[in-house]
């Protein structure tokens, strides 16, 4: 009695084979339609239930959280895994958290039958599911003959080589500022995009995060970290090549290839990554062999050793901040993005000098968010900037109690982005200036996508509203794509797919023009719901897990639905003048997520920095 687990496409071989294994009280299981096997009967399609997807999401994450308090050597894991001031399990918690939760998915479809069976045989690509089921005897695993090694494309690499020659030039030749004593802001280059500027005329390139913020703030006060995180030549696009090139006009800018390149020429830095080199991956073995592990555990554990050679060029850059700050001497250093790697190292450098460090909130925050999710064991390694500002009271709420987050160091400011809304407000609604012949409606139906973790709830997410759209020809669907997705056809394949044609893909029209011009917003748990209720409109909430991460319906300013038939009676409702909001409920919504929304956010921010 054999089960067939079937995840990838099957060779002609391979079908086969299974097609000769069908009956014989064998069982033939398929991951999605696309592996369904044409011709062969009595198929039967793995899945999971909205509840157990649910639970895995949280699962996962509480078996991470579990591990880092997984005592080895009288330390706890995470901070068994530190060397010096630099801590690899930080470095790595976002990604793997999400690499293994996706996996989790078909893992636990699996498991669901597995038991059952004397011999099992499952065919899949995907390295967790071999690693997982591999140290059991009656599985076996086959997976797909290597093709042709994917090559980075020659044009990318010679773009990225451009570019940082040049940013390098810049860096080693240009105006040197003295940043004794100054305050130090990280400007990420792939942060920027054409924003409305503050004085309403038109739009500028900024940061979409802190641009705001940077024209407020005093130069002789005031420095940039200018820096670029690569992205994969699969995202690269027109984004990596439209505003790398130009040299800023603003004085008062280090930039970064400078800090590498001087670390990268000197013996001590390369001696200490070959030592760390070793000493990561003999604490990682020794994790697996001596810790009690769950099999989550375990696959996590495994999948940091995988990362090792990240972890040294982390641990890199780390060094060569470090370096740096040891003769700059400033006097704070700030950024947001805190926990992703490239910028936490940042931090990380500066702390280890006895610099202030600043972080400050740019997107929203949940408890299946493990940037922000920290147990009462990674507290006590104290994880965190010495300062974090954030909006308003609910998201000050929420690090102290599900980040563990020292209340002294929480700071509530406001939103930056917000301060363009007072001027914004008393525009008047032109839509034929705003989207020229782009939208000829009167209705807007504002869909804000999300590079979701899960490839078919982002499939499913955008599906259900082109469907429903279609329905409504008087209205106009605008789909905002988020600043990572720049692969349109994406949008136009599932457009095509649905027969919906009332919509259009608006990626460099300023969210704040759209959502002033919009007359409802769609999204699934993305930051611009608690923009669409800035701006007083209605919010409807497409969750089909139902979790309400954001607390959006919780809080009473989102209405939740979780398909396309749902999803379209809500947007009828909403045309028809049935539903409206419920201004109470949102002002009291922007009073705990925004404090205030007064054009004064950026002055409170650059008062806490240099308190």
């Amino acid at each position: 009695m054999q089960a067939i687990f079937i995840f990838r496409k099957l060779s002609e071989q391979e079908y086969s084979e299974v097609s000769r294994k069908t009956g014989d009280d064998n069982t033939i299981f398929f991951g999605s339609d696309a592996y369904r096997l044409s011709g062969v009967e009595d198929q039967q399609l793995l899945s999971l239930s909205a509840e157990e997807k649910k639970d895995i999401n949280h699962q996962v994450l509480q078996e991470m959280l579990a591990l880092s308090a997984v005592q080895i050597d009288n330390q706890i894991f995470c901070d068994y895994l530190k060397i010096g001031h630099f801590h690899p399990w930080f470095y790595h918690k976002f990604r793997v958290y999400f690499e293994i939760r996706n996996v989790a998915y078909d893992i636990e479809r699996i498991k669901k039958v597995i038991h059952t069976f004397e011999q099992v045989q499952i065919y899949t690509d995907n390295i967790y599911i071999r690693h997982f089921f591999a140290a059991q005897r009656h599985v076996n695993i086959t997976h797909a003959t290597a093709g042709p090694t994917r090559s980075v494309p020659l044009k990318f690499v010679a773009t990225v080589l451009r570019v940082s020659i040049k940013r390098l030039l810049w860096g080693l030749f240009g105006k040197h500022p003295n940043t004794a004593g100054k305050n130090l802001i990280v400007d990420t280059r792939d942060n920027h995009r054409e924003v409305l500027d503050m004085g309403l005329q038109g739009t500028k390139c900024m940061n979409t995060y802190l641009g705001y913020l940077f024209e407020r703030l005093s130069s002789d006060q005031f420095l940039f970290i200018d820096n670029i995180n690569v992205p994969k030549p699969s995202r690269a696009g027109d984004r990596f090549n439209k505003f790398l090139f130009k040299k800023p006009s603003s004085a008062g800018r280090i930039f970064e290839e400078e800090i590498l390149f001087k670390a990268l020429i000197r013996p001590k830095i390369w001696r200490r990554l070959l030592q760390a080199r070793k000493e990561i991956r003999l604490l990682l073995e020794s994790a697996l062999s001596d810790m009690p592990l769950s099999d989550y555990q375990k696959l996590i554990v495994w999948r940091y050793q995988q990362l090792n050679k990240s972890s040294l060029f982390f641990y890199f850059k780390f060094l060569a901040y470090s370096r740096y700050f040891s003769h700059a001497r400033p006097r704070s250093v700030s950024c947001i993005d805190e926990y992703s790697p490239n910028n936490k190292l940042i931090l990380e450098a500066a702390r280890a000098n006895g610099i202030k460090t600043v972080g400050i909130q740019h997107g929203s925050m949940h408890v299946l968010h493990p940037g922000y999710v920290y147990s009462k064991a990674e507290s006590i390694t104290n994880p965190f900037p010495d300062l974090t500002l954030v909006w308003g009271e609910r998201w000050r709420q929420f690090l102290s109690e599900s980040g563990h987050y020292p209340e002294k160091t929480l700071s509530i400011t406001g939103q930056i982005r917000t301060d363009i809304i007072p001027g914004l407000r008393d525009i008047a609604q032109d839509k034929q200036r705003i989207f020229g012949d782009k939208i000829n409606t009167q209705k807007i139906i504002l869909f804000a996508s999300q590079p979701q973790r899960d490839p078919k709830l982002r499939y499913r997410a955008t599906k259900d509203v082109m469907l429903a759209a279609k329905q409504f020809p008087e209205a106009t669907l605008v789909v905002k794509p988020h600043p990572i997705e720049g692969d349109f056809t994406y949008f136009e394949n599932i457009a095509s797919e649905t027969g919906c044609e009332n919509y259009v893909i608006l990626k460099e029209v300023d969210l704040y023009l759209l959502l002033n011009s919009s007359d409802m917003v769609i999204t699934c748990f993305s930051t611009v719901g608690n923009e669409a209720i800035y701006f007083h409109k209605p919010l409807i909430i497409l969750d089909h897990l139902k979790q309400d991460v954001m607390h959006y319906v919780r809080d009473g300013v989102g209405i939740q639905v979780s398909d396309d038939h749902t999803l379209a009676r809500c947007i009828r409702k909403i045309l028809d003048g049935e539903i409206e909001v419920n201004s109470d409920r949102y002002q009291q919504y922007i009073h705990a997520n925004a404090h205030k929304i007064d054009g004064n956010v950026c002055h409170r921010i650059e008062e806490a920095i240099l308190g």
